[in-house]
């Protein structure tokens, strides 16, 4: 005896475009839906109800389960849009991703493709590598993963308990709950760990397992709906992602909420009605490839590439994603589903609006120029990077793993002085040397030593490909997420993270570095670092720049890397620091601020840096800082630098003809 097939429920569908709707607002931005996120969780609760549901009512006709059929059934729902979503994401990655986005591609595929996404997101933890660059475009795949690992896993505890699911559910829900208290401040793993999670579709099975018994939803249930609704869409906007109330409880009852919803929803009723309108319903039943193909689509219709930002930019995404949705379940996802052929008549809509979405993606997208350091990652250095025919190579990454977006940084010279701000008049530093320095001989290429953090790699890569036509030889040495100050720990947007031994033996590697390359100019680019929050070793206490302890170390540090330079007999330029936004992507703030957002402490690095350096011979200052504060959108312009760290790679060809005469003059000075 064939089990009887289930329904489709119109206010289920409607819930689905509910929730689909509150994660891509989330990811598009807006303030308004900072607990869009949540969407997912109801996501969870509502499968964990549909398929206990088809178990339960199957055991109960059949006496068993057909795990073949039933694995059959969800992998001819799930894969044809998986796989097409994976091929998305491959292309975005190969067209347009990012060098780290690329590194971690082989890894995201594998892991999507085991619906253990979920797990390496958890066993990578967060680093400076994760934060600074691009996402996964393979990210949202961590839910999936949950969800296919249940539907592996809870059709043999029906098969095996029977009469006995109640009881093993509590154990479930128990077990979850304890799960999510043990890992209490951890929110990578509260968040995406299959056991910390659970709790979410165990509540939707179990509340299946209660209404197989009352087919229809009470009085008091349809009366709870749509209050139940009205706290699940106020909690979609206020709730922030970091807010440690959602591990310790905050999930269960959320999803406490979302099984009222649903049993309202499943009977006759006001709140069916509401979720039945055509557009929810329409939205619901493309709800799983609209999240599968919305989130390489969002990545690859940035502000940079398209021009766009703000509402313009989300309707632009939400279309192309619904698009996109809408052609795959018509052309791939029912046909595949049901075994049938694919008429013309759905074919043709299908094929207009696929067509649609390709061209107003060509439009708005331009084949984008791989920036430098993607060009390292592609073969031209595994490690070490010199300029085009030097002998030598100076440059090391520290990661290749880890992204180092491209910096811009228009500025002009100045001379280090003691000014409590450093103006942005273009002035040169004429004071005579007190000791010899490396002259540049007539007929000879100026040779660049760039040192620095990550902004100093991307930089001096740029400039290298300058330098090729203006007689300019460019050693970057860049490091990603290195500092000045050494040992202990740093905070970067909340998260805390050890320092390593490539930043905390910079003063030996640096010194026989520029010994090697012997510059007429060491061009330094750094700060982000000694920014952020420090725990210094043997210190049980946190402390930052404008604190004199810490300043009087970072003092230290600058003269020393300074000093470095002037005894091998090169001048040095040192850029101003613009302020920072850790955390922030596509142009899109953090919901929350962290301590690094200070302007005082920029505003403290410049004055500390050009006190230091003040009177110092053969010293300058080129004053970014003073250049970006005159962007449109001022020094944190979005537009300019998506990821408030370092401005977008499409300036910096303008950037490195712009900062290079400049330290070809600062060269010659010294003649």
């Amino acid at each position: 005896m064939q089990p009887t097939s289930h329904p489709r429920i119109a206010a289920l569908d409607g819930l689905r475009g509910l929730a689909v709707a509150a994660v891509l607002a989330y990811h598009a931005g807006f303030a308004w839906a900072g607990g869009g996120f949540l969407g997912v969780s109801l996501f969870f609760t509502l499968s964990g109800y549909l398929i206990c549901s088809l178990l339960v009512e199957e055991r109960a006709a059949t006496g068993t389960v057909d795990l073949r059929r039933f694995w059959a059934r969800r992998a001819r729902r799930l894969l044809p849009a998986a796989l097409a979503a994976l091929g998305l994401a491959l292309a975005f990655a190969v067209v347009a991703g990012s060098s780290g986005q690329l590194v971690d591609l082989r890894g995201d595929v594998l892991a999507a493709l085991g619906y253990v996404a979920n797990w390496r997101f958890v066993l990578d933890g967060t680093s400076y590598g994760e934060l600074g660059q691009a996402p996964s475009p393979l990210q949202h795949f961590w839910s999936l993963a949950i969800e296919e690992q249940f539907y592996v896993v809870f059709p043999l505890v029906v098969l095996a308990l029977g009469r006995r699911l109640g009881l093993a559910l509590a154990l479930g829900l128990a077990g979850s709950v304890g799960a999510m208290v043990l890992v209490q401040g951890d929110v990578t793993r509260a968040y995406y760990g299959t056991d910390t999670r659970a709790a979410e579709v165990l509540v939707g099975a179990a509340l299946a397992v209660w209404a197989t018994r009352r087919r229809e939803p009470g009085r008091l249930a349809r009366a709870a709906g749509p209050l139940a609704l009205g706290l699940l869409v106020w909690s979609w906007v206020v709730v922030d992602q970091g807010d440690g109330r959602l591990y310790a409880g905050g999930l269960l009852v959320h999803a406490a909420v979302a099984a009222i919803v649903l049993r309202s929803a499943s009977g006759l009723g006001p709140l069916s009605d509401l979720l039945a309108v055509a557009p929810l319903q329409w939205l619901g039943r493309i709800s799983y490839g609209a999240y599968l193909y919305h989130w390489p689509i969002f990545l690859w219709l940035s502000p940079e590439r398209t021009g766009l930002e703000g509402a313009a930019l989300a309707v632009v995404r939400v279309a192309c994603s619904l698009a996109l949705a809408e052609v795959s379940l018509r052309v791939l996802e029912e046909p595949i589903r049901h075994g049938r052929r694919l008429s013309a008549a759905a074919a043709r809509p299908a094929l207009v609006l696929g067509v649609a979405a390709v061209v107003l993606v060509a439009v708005l997208v331009p084949a984008p120029a791989m920036d430098p350091l993607a060009r390292v990652l592609d073969g031209q250095a595994a490690g070490l990077i010199a300029p085009p025919a030097a002998p030598s190579s100076i440059v090391a990454l520290r990661s290749p793993a880890t992204e180092a977006p491209a910096p811009m940084w228009p500025s002009t010279l100045i001379e280090a002085s003691t000014a409590a701000a450093v103006s942005s008049a273009a002035t040169t530093s004429t004071t005579a040397p007190p000791s010899p320095f490396r002259a540049v001989v007539p007929g000879e290429r100026v040779r660049v030593y760039v040192a620095g953090d990550s902004n100093a790699l991307a930089v001096g890569l740029e400039l290298a490909t300058w330098g090729q036509d203006h007689g300019v030889d460019v050693w970057t040495s860049g490091w990603l997420g290195c500092h000045l100050v050494t040992g202990g720990e740093y905070r970067y947007a909340g998260e805390s993270a050890p320092t390593t031994d490539k930043c905390n033996g910079w003063r030996e590697e640096r010194r026989h570095e520029i010994a090697d390359v012997g510059p007429h100019v060491v061009f330094v680019i750094t700060g982000s670092f000694d920014v952020l929050d420090r725990r210094l070793p043997e210190r049980d206490f946190w402390q930052h720049i404008g604190e004199p302890a810490f300043d009087a170390l970072l003092r230290d540090e600058v003269a020393r890397l300074a000093g470095i330079a002037i005894e091998a007999g090169s001048r040095v330029v040192w850029a101003t620091h613009p302020a920072i936004r850790t955390g922030t992507v596509d142009g899109v703030p953090p919901k929350a601020s962290h301590p690094e957002h200070d302007v005082a402490r920029i505003d403290r690095l410049n004055r500390l840096v050009a006190e230091v350096l003040a009177g110092r011979g053969g010293v300058s200052m080129l004053d970014l800082r003073g250049h970006m504060a005159g962007w449109p959108g001022g020094e944190l312009d979005p537009q300019r630098r998506p990821d408030g760290i370092h401005p977008g790679s499409a300036v910096l060809p303008d950037l490195a003809a712009w900062i290079g005469p400049q330290l070809v003059a600062a060269a010659a000075s010294a003649s």
